[in-house]
């Protein structure tokens, strides 16, 4: 038996913080009288709630970093409802044509009158990010985003052939098709936190970064289980595992996250202007964020 509660002690909405009315003024404001695509995203994200994602994971962002922040939220969230199966995107031909468009945004700059709405959304999240001009997590979230796309043309193909992945097949894609990397990206701004380049090429750094987006991503496959069993999913841990098998995974996870932020803490603590501490704190709140969040979506609602 999981226990859902080391994650999932959901607080009073007004605990999230005035980041919540920003976030949500913000994409109200970026989605109304969009296109069709963006329009019906605005009437899912009523009901999937993603201001209080956004904010429960960036409590205390400011300024330009709402903007950024919740752009990426929502893309994220706008390519996965797309190529979901029976979605208005669920074709292989657009799935790869999508790909090769982000590939050219990225690499020849926003496609802000592109025909594809996703593409055009994106224009925007990438003009957003040059307020934030040679940062060095704006490199990688741009490396990262283009890492969630082909991952996720990946996991179509598989789905369309009905190849059915083993449980570590679908983690190790899942790290990407989560967008937990370019969520964590994001962590630096919205916290005013400053990596140095020692601590983020470190292995120690990048275990801690990757156990907490393994268990991330574990805790969402238990809250969307319901669902995606019910439309005859298997792209779900809970899924390609045992129940037995599945708790087993889940503790050893949770194991690994500490142990990872044990070796973190211990490498960096160290008199530093960097806060070890501070930067493993927040990343345990953006873990705990995405728990509360899905108590409060209707997006796992079957």
């Amino acid at each position: 038996m999981i226990d859902l509660d080391v994650f999932h002690r959901a607080c009073p909405e007004s605990e999230v913080g005035p980041s919540a009315a920003d976030f949500a003024h913000y994409l109200e404001t970026r989605l109304s009288g969009a296109d069709p695509t963006t329009s019906a995203a605005l009437e899912n994200w009523r009901g999937a709630r993603y201001e209080l994602l956004a904010a429960r994971m960036y409590p205390i962002a400011s300024g330009p970093c709402v903007a950024l922040a919740a752009d990426t939220v929502l893309w994220l969230f706008l390519v996965d409802g797309c190529l979901d199966p029976g979605g208005p995107c669920d074709d292989p031909d657009y799935v790869r044509a999508l790909a090769a468009g982000v590939e050219q945004v990225l690499a020849d700059g926003p496609a802000s009158d592109s025909p594809d709405p996703i593409l055009r959304f994106l224009a925007g999240l990438i003009d957003n990010a040059k307020a934030f001009p040679g940062e060095p997590w704006v490199r990688s979230l741009l490396d990262n985003l283009r890492s969630f796309v082909n991952a996720m043309a990946i996991e179509h193909d598989a789905r369309s052939s009905r190849n059915r992945p083993t449980a570590l097949e679908y983690l190790t894609l899942r790290r990407d098709t989560s967008g937990w990397k370019l969520l964590v990206d994001l962590l630096e701004p919205a916290f005013r936190i400053n990596i140095p380049a020692d601590v983020r090429e470190s292995s120690e750094f990048q275990a801690l970064r990757q156990t907490a987006g393994d268990l991330a991503q574990a805790l969402n496959d238990v809250h969307s289980l319901c669902k995606e069993r019910e439309a005859g999913e298997y792209h779900n841990l809970a899924l390609l595992t045992s129940a037995e098998d599945f708790g087993r995974l889940f503790e050893r996870m949770l194991f690994c996250h500490e142990a990872a932020k044990a070796a973190f803490l211990a490498r960096f603590a160290g008199p530093s202007p960097f806060s070890a501490k501070d930067y493993a704190a927040a990343l345990e709140l953006m873990l705990r964020a995405t728990s509360d969040w899905a108590a409060r979506s209707e997006r796992y609602e079957s």
